[in-house]
Formats: structure tokens, C-alpha cells, sequence
């Protein structure tokens, strides 16, 4: 569960590490946003300094430039049905393109199991 300007963490690999959410979709004054659901974001801190990037052929965006984002971890709490809970140590987003194709070729660490959108988890190769 976050709200709005609280930093998050990137779990694909498209070149930035924390981004601050700016909107929550799908809701009129939404306060807050769970694990499998859209976000706007903006870029606060890349992993590199040139905007194209040779070694790893790929555009950075520079800080500032807003993107959409699927909130995939939460460090907030999440209890099964039968009292077990899931907890995560910090807030992940991955950042999309357009509709629901991502930026990053693969992810870095689990995902949450209930989330929303089964194609995002797809879309990235060696994911369970």
C-alpha cells in the first residue's frame, strides 16, 4: 500500500532506480494503491549518466520525464485466508511503455502472488 509521493523502487532492468509516484489510476481521489494496480510515475534517480547507453543498448530517461508503472511489491503487509502474510522489504514498481508491454527485458527478485494482470508476469521471459 503507498500513497502519493512516496519513492519506489524499479524491478526491471530499463536503466532507473527510484521513481516517485505523482497518480493513482482507476478511482476519483484515490489516497492509495495496492500490489497489481497502474501508477504514474516520475524518473528521480538513474543508474546511468549518458542517455544512450552502448553496452547495454538502451535510452535512459532523464529526470523528470513521467511514465506508467505496475506496482508489483509492497513492504506493507498482506494476509492470506489462512493467517499466513506476505511482506516484502521495499515498495517495486516495473515501468511500461505503452498499455502493458515493459521497458525492461527481465526482473530482479519475486513477485507478489495475487497479482491482477497475469500478461505483465508473462511478458517477461524466466519468470514463474
Amino acid at each position: 500500500m503507498i500513497k502519493k509521493m512516496s519513492i519506489l523502487g524499479v524491478v526491471d532492468n530499463c536503466g532507473i532506480s527510484k521513481v516517485k509516484t505523482i497518480h493513482h489510476y482507476h478511482g476519483f481521489n484515490k489516497q492509495t494503491s495496492y500490489p497489481g494496480e497502474f501508477l504514474k510515475i516520475s524518473v528521480r534517480v538513474r543508474k546511468y549518466n549518458y542517455k544512450w547507453v552502448k553496452s547495454k543498448k538502451m535510452f535512459v530517461s532523464k529526470k523528470g520525464t513521467k511514465h506508467r508503472a505496475y506496482f508489483i511489491r509492497a513492504s506493507y503487509r498482506h494476509t492470506k485466508p489462512d493467517g499466513t502474510y506476505i511482506r516484502f522489504r521495499e515498495n517495486k514498481a516495473a515501468l511500461l511503455k505503452k498499455r502493458l508491454t515493459t521497458r525492461g527485458k527481465f526482473v530482479k527478485g519475486p513477485f507478489f502472488y495475487g497479482l491482477k494482470r497475469k500478461k505483465i508476469i508473462q511478458s517477461f521471459p524466466g519468470c514463474i
